[in-house]
Order: structure tokens, then sequence, then C-alpha cells
């Protein structure tokens, strides 16, 4: 099996099966997460014997970023607060996360890393700052400093375009989009004729 990033980067600038094409910056930020993502999973888990997946490595770099509130981590990383609930869940069953109800709202949950983690995050810290140090041989130290400092810089607040979002397009049995209709229409009462 070929990883993810490395099948992303063999293909270069070359957009194939509708893929978009490599010159959007966006493309190469996501290959350069997946690249650091597979190869500390790897390293994790042949020198700690540990084993997570994708959704589980999001929320430990939302953790690491701060955020610790269930419902934020799950628009972070889209998908639905139900998904992180069960992921969440089954993180906790293995004493990677700990949950506790959020004191400003009663429905919602905090998130901290287990203390059991904090062996783990040491070997993880360890881990990404020597893929840090491969990559600047791989790609020279001066690429590597400007690269941290434009990730580093104040972007400033997320653009918006439209105070109005445009209507919502859906794909049709053609493969053709036409827009949704804004509202459903009224579903009619059983035994009854419009």
């Amino acid at each position: 099996m070929i990883p993810r990033a490395h099948a992303i980067a063999k293909r270069g600038g070359a957009p194939e099966n509708g893929a978009m094409a490599s010159k959007l910056l966006l493309l190469d930020l996501m290959r350069a997460v997946y690249w650091f993502d597979e190869a500390l999973q790897s390293a994790l888990s042949e020198k700690e014997q540990v084993r997570f997946n994708h959704a589980q490595s999001m929320i430990f770099i939302n953790l690491a970023l701060g955020e610790n509130r269930a419902v934020r981590i799950a628009r972070n990383i889209g998908v639905t607060r139900q998904a992180v609930s069960q992921l969440l869940t089954a993180m906790a069953k293995r004493d990677l996360v700990v949950l506790r109800p959020d004191p400003d709202d009663g429905r919602a949950q905090i998130v901290e890393f287990s203390p059991q983690m904090a062996t783990i995050r040491k070997a993880a810290e360890k881990v990404l700052l020597q893929l840090e140090s491969d990559l600047g041989e791989r790609i020279g130290s001066k690429k590597l400093v400007a690269m941290r400092e434009a990730l580093r810089a104040d972007w400033g607040p997320t653009p918006t375009r439209a105070a109005t979002p445009p209507p919502a397009r859906r794909l049709t049995a053609t493969g053709k989009t036409a827009a949704k209709s804004p509202t459903k229409s009224p579903a009619k009462a059983p035994g009854k004729k419009a």
C-alpha cells in the first residue's frame, strides 16, 4: 500500500480522476499534513506500540492547539458532533482523553489529554522535531525557515465573500448541477388528495 502523502506527491501537478490542479496552496498544505501525520503514526506505532487513525490524529492536533470543546473540534475537522462524540467516547475508553462536562453548557463536553498521554505526547514531539530536521535536509533549511515564518505570520481574520451564501447546488442523476429548492413541499396527510 502506498501511503496517502506519497501517492499524492507522486502525481505531481497532473490532475487525474477529477483531482484539482496542484497549483492551489490548500492542496499543498493538505499534502504536508498527510506527510507529517503518516510519518508520525508510523513512528509512534513502531516506538510506542500505539496506533491512532487519522481522525484521532486530527482530534489530538486540535487539543494541542488548545481547542478543548467537542463541538468546535467537530466543526474544525468537518464532521458531525455525533461522530466526534463517538470518537471521543472510544478514545476515553482507551484512556487517551478525559471527558468532562462543559461548565458553560451542560449538554457539551470538555476534552483533555489523559495523564497516560504524557509519555506519548513527549514521544510525538520528539518524532515531529526529527521530521522537521529531516524535511530541512530534504528541501533546504532556508526553505524550511521561510515556510515556518509564512505559516506563523498573522493572516488576519478569515475572509468572507458574501453576506448571504449562494444558493445550494445539488448533483442531478445526469451529473449536472441544479439549484436546490429553498424549502421542502409540505407533506400531504395520508388519504387526502391534493
